[in-house]
């Protein structure tokens, strides 16, 4: 058997060219929160090796992944940590999330009382502590809806979530030049969820289509559905975790 990721033959579990673990299992969910545990005690190597061929070659990035090469690439959950740190810290910095929430507000309720107002900038300002994390709670429900949307069979749930991490991640790196022009001219950041969601409709579109080899019409609708869909589920979960939670903090408080 050769190495996965250089192609030298293998003389035991790690290759003794590159260092690469032989890897034949399948991924799981208990691997993945096992890797998530080194990525954060350990950093890796490849991130702009990651970043330029995710660009370019997005479906060989993700099933070479999937395959056991797993060494020439950055780990898919750390990058895309990473990159939402950046793009939290330019939104935080330039004042970005500040302009979109306001263009939220005077969209969906512009007769705000001056108490709902001062209630929903006290929550806001409690969300900005946490804005390079909460992205990453929509991932699970994405991946499910890819799962559901695509060929069955081909990859699991821990697959799709890791294709979907490195998507998502790579996704957020486009997102970044929409953030910097709506800096410059804030009346259109109304267009930045519409945008986003077509950002990364496209850009799931390029990388499945090459990977199940399907057309590009059918990629394009299988991606913006699973992403929509994803988005529904989450926030269907969340407004029920309100509600459970409501109930219990009346119940045990009231």
């Amino acid at each position: 058997m050769d190495c996965k990721n250089c192609g030298a033959p293998l003389m035991g579990e790690y290759c003794h060219q590159c260092g690469q673990r032989n890897i034949t299992e399948r991924f799981t969910i208990r691997q993945i929160i096992r890797d998530l545990v080194r990525m954060i005690t350990n950093v890796d190597s490849g991130f702009w090796y990651t970043m330029r061929e995710l660009f370019v070659r997005p479906a060989t990035v993700v099933e070479s992944y999937l395959s056991g090469a797993t060494r020439r690439y950055y780990n898919p959950f750390r990058y895309y940590f990473l990159i939402i740190a950046v793009s939290a810290l330019i939104q935080l910095s330039l004042g970005i999330f500040d302009l979109q929430q306001a263009e939220i507000r005077e969209t969906l309720n512009p007769n705000m009382s001056e108490e709902e107002l001062q209630m929903q900038l006290t929550i806001m300002e409690y969300v900005k502590k946490f804005l390079n994390i909460i992205p990453l709670f929509i991932l699970p429900f994405i991946a499910l809806a890819f799962k559901w949307m695509y060929p069955k069979g081909k990859w699991n749930y821990a697959e799709f979530l890791i294709s979907t991490t490195f998507i998502y991640g790579q996704t957020a790196i486009i997102g970044l030049i929409p953030l910097l022009v709506f800096y410059f001219i804030p009346q259109y950041i109304g267009w930045g969820f519409p945008i986003s969601l077509l950002l990364s409709t496209l850009y799931s579109t390029y990388t499945y289509q090459k990977a199940f080899q399907i057309s590009v019409g059918s990629a394009f609708i299988r991606s913006l559905f699973a992403t929509l869909i994803g988005f529904v589920f989450m926030f269907l979960i969340m407004g029920l975790v309100g509600i459970v939670g409501g109930i219990i903090y009346a119940v045990a408080f009231r």
